[in-house]
């Protein structure tokens, strides 16, 4: 299938450019080290293009270079964390629908931020080499000359592609050298003082911490600081491959089976916990109706419908209209419905302004 390809505008006008592999279902959104390959060159390696597969298993995968490497703009004058943020936002926002993160090294910090902010648009999460010493075993050393860079990458290439002949490891070991090496060291100095547990605390999804078994104790101790982390041990230095895919995919898929079945749990007790007239209202205040309105359809005052909206916020934990909107079609009732077997929270049509009943 040929990817589609294009350019995110980011706020300060520059340009991140985008690929899209087409596909059915729940879209997969990487977002790889910066300082690694960049894609256009991942391409060219059949071992990871058939990880990549493996991984998607049919679904829309997207994927992106950093502004600095492959075909993205240049990096400005001065450039921080939160630009990073803004290229991975610019291409998310083109995604249109929730989706899977994949992330790897200093990429993790970046997705762990964004979902923070973002945890409608975020199904899962997962994480690769996380660590902070990962993240700097996979950038060649500042200060190296383009020859000692071009070693480096030759080395990493082979190392992880061993299907690649010797001839192609050099030519594209001289494209990251030209494509990534210069912007690798602003990347590496926008993110080492972020705190990677801090940047998560917020998220309430389980997130799936890929590490290498070199990494257990530095694993062990990220998941002790952040609960909703599950950690799976596997070499990702050397077999990354159409088996490492189709691994991935299985712990995924079970991950997320247990996690949506506790979701379920959580939802039926949220909704369960609330009184039928606040139903009601959660159910039109999901159909778009302001206060006043649902005032007018149920006659009661206004600030009785306010109460009652700040009891449903409290009970479901959500912050606004949107993400109580969000919980009653995404999660709460549906569930809810499906568990009895019949629609017993009817969501009424949205009636044009000034029809409803009097």
């Amino acid at each position: 299938m040929t990817d589609q390809m294009g350019f995110a505008t980011i706020a300060n006008g520059g340009r991140v450019a985008y690929w899209l592999r087409p596909g059915q279902g729940e879209p997969f959104l990487d977002v790889c080290h910066p300082g690694e390959p960049s894609q256009s060159i991942y391409a060219e390696m059949a071992t990871i293009e058939a990880y990549g597969e493996a991984l998607r298993h049919g679904q829309p995968r997207w994927q992106f270079d950093w502004r600095g490497t492959g075909m993205s703009s240049p990096l400005g004058p001065s450039f921080s964390f939160q630009d990073m943020v803004a290229d991975l936002t610019g291409v998310a926002d083109l995604v249109g629908r929730p989706f899977h993160l994949n992330a790897w090294g200093w990429g993790c910090f970046v997705a762990a931020a964004y979902t923070a902010t973002h945890p409608t648009s975020v199904i899962s999460l997962s994480w690769h080499l996380a660590t902070r010493w990962a993240c700097d075993d996979l950038l060649p050393p500042a200060g190296m000359s383009p020859d000692q860079a071009r070693m480096f990458y030759s080395h990493v290439l082979a190392a992880s592609n061993r299907d690649l002949d010797g001839p192609l490891v050099h030519r594209l070991a001289a494209r990251c050298v030209d494509e990534v090496y210069a912007s690798a060291s602003h990347y590496a100095g926008a993110v080492r003082d972020c705190d990677l547990v801090q940047l998560a605390r917020p998220i309430a999804i389980p997130i799936l911490l890929h590490a290498h078994p070199m990494q257990q104790q530095s694993a062990a101790e990220l998941a002790a600081a952040l609960p909703q982390v599950r950690v799976a041990l596997r070499d990702l230095f050397t077999t990354v491959d159409a088996n490492l895919g189709a691994d991935e995919r299985r712990v995924l898929d079970d991950h997320l089976t247990a996690n949506r079945a506790g979701a379920i749990d959580q939802a039926r007790a949220a909704v369960g916990a609330l009184t039928p007239r606040e139903r009601e209202i959660l159910a039109l205040l999901a159909r778009g109706l302001t206060n006043a309105e649902i005032g007018l359809r149920l006659s009661i005052a206004n600030t009785t419908v306010a109460r009652h909206i700040a009891n449903v916020f409290g009970k479901l934990k959500v912050g606004s209209r949107t993400e109580a909107a969000a919980f009653v079609f995404e999660r709460a009732l549906e569930t809810d419905r499906r568990a009895r077997g019949a629609d017993t929270v009817a969501l009424p049509a949205r009636q044009a302004r000034g029809s409803q009943a009097r």
